[in-house]
């Protein structure tokens, strides 16, 4: 009988904009439904189901017909500030949501559960264990597992699994000597992202933007959540010092917030620095190819990072870069041919990066020529569906094979 497609179903902690919410959207659209039945299950907290871009997620799930099951759940380990005991009693909340997902994998016969990140990764691990049924887990190392808490589970989830993946090769590497004891597999699979389309323009989203209208004045742009430790502070003190030596330049520095704290902090700072008239600090829901079409110049400031979605993007826009070399990205470019790196939290480096790419028009140009050329060879995503596929059925191959009449074999 012919043997039917792995019916595999993705864990995901939340749907909020973010590097990993990316790479799952990405994978859904690029697997080969010939191989693999694909779906989704949300740990839905009531905070989590809140967020308006989860609505925005949810519709691109929609759109291209991947089923999303909303698990219901307390919020997320990783995404609460909360104390111990909240978090202890957040883990003691999470046993109707495992029993949930045990009946559902069940019901729908699932093949391979594909845990991603944080809780996803300690529910899909035990469900896996409980129902014998391999699990895949990604996560992106040591460096972001933040708590107690979160690094206990880590330590109790992880080694169980099947297999274990990372964007970089050193957040694995990093990973394999944290873990007491790592699982029997541990995989590099880079990140494919397609390449960012949009149907505004760039005076259009100039406007929506609040952005200079002036085509003489050359926009600098980050995209990432507005978060200290995505170096955004060292970047508004690099602007400073670019904007004394190039006036004609403006910055974008677009993400999704969870602190409002610290997103009244970074406006406090670029009033304090005085560049508040040339740096635009704000959200957008829309499609983030809309927010890249104002970008001249992509600068990624991050002090910890594994290997940025931003980048990738931006590479396959064929768009100049300055990057810090945090994580996983010295192994994302090539500096000097696709972009410029400099070191991690050093300001004037990231200050004379900028505005090298702002006075040195050809090599800009052909650094952004060679990051298109990367991205072409290295980063589509059917690279990344194909090689998560084949690690899909992989793990699966020593599990039983249901046929289409319901027998195994």
């Amino acid at each position: 009988m012919t043997k039917r497609p792995l019916r595999v179903v993705s864990i995901i902690s939340s749907l909020a904009f973010g590097g990993d919410e990316s790479r799952t959207l990405a994978l859904a659209r690029a697997i080969d439904r010939k191989r693999i039945n694909y779906s989704i299950v949300h740990l839905a907290s009531v905070a989590d189901q809140l967020r308006p871009e989860v609505e925005i997620m949810l519709k691109a799930y929609r759109d291209i017909e991947i089923p999303v099951t909303q698990l219901g759940g307390p919020q997320p380990l990783f995404l609460t500030k909360a104390g111990l005991y909240s978090k202890l009693s957040s883990m003691a909340a999470s046993l109707p949501m495992v029993w949930r997902l045990k009946k559902l994998v069940a019901r729908e016969r699932v093949d391979v559960i594909d845990a991603r990140m944080g809780t996803a990764i300690a529910v899909g691990a035990l469900v896996g264990r409980m129902q014998g049924i391999p699990v895949v887990a990604t996560d992106y190392g040591p460096g972001v597992v933040n708590g107690l808490v979160r690094r206990v589970a880590a330590q109790l989830s992880i080694p169980t699994v099947d297999a274990f993946v990372s964007d970089s090769r050193k957040r694995l590497e990093e990973t394999r000597e944290w873990l007491l004891r790592p699982p029997p597999r541990m995989r590099l699979i880079p990140n494919g992202i397609f390449e960012p389309a949009s149907n505004k323009s760039p005076v259009e989203m100039r406007a929506a933007m609040g952005l200079p209208l002036d085509e003489r004045v050359r926009i600098v742009v980050q995209v990432s959540r507005l978060e200290p430790h995505k170096g955004i502070m060292e970047l508004l003190h690099a602007a400073q010092l670019v904007l004394t030596k190039e006036p004609h330049t403006a910055f974008l520095i677009c993400g999704i917030t969870r602190d409002s704290a610290f997103n009244a902090a970074l406006l406090r700072k670029a009033g304090e620095l005085g560049i508040s008239d040339k740096v635009v600090i704000r959200s957008y829901m829309g499609d983030i190819a809309d927010v890249w079409k104002v970008a001249d110049i992509h600068v990624h400031a991050s002090l910890l990072d594994s290997s940025p979605i931003a980048i990738h993007e931006s590479m396959a826009l064929g768009l100049p870069g300055d990057f810090t070399d945090t994580g996983g990205v010295p192994d994302l470019i090539e500096p000097g041919e696709t972009a410029l790196l400099v070191p991690t939290g050093d300001v004037q480096a990231l200050a004379r990066g900028i505005e090298t790419l702002l006075t040195d028009r050809a090599l800009a140009e052909r650094l952004g020529r060679g990051a298109r050329r990367r991205y072409e060879t290295y980063h589509r995503p059917q690279m990344m569906a194909e090689a998560i596929t084949a690690l899909f059925e992989e793990v699966a191959s020593a599990r039983p094979v249901r046929t289409l009449s319901g027998s195994q074999n």
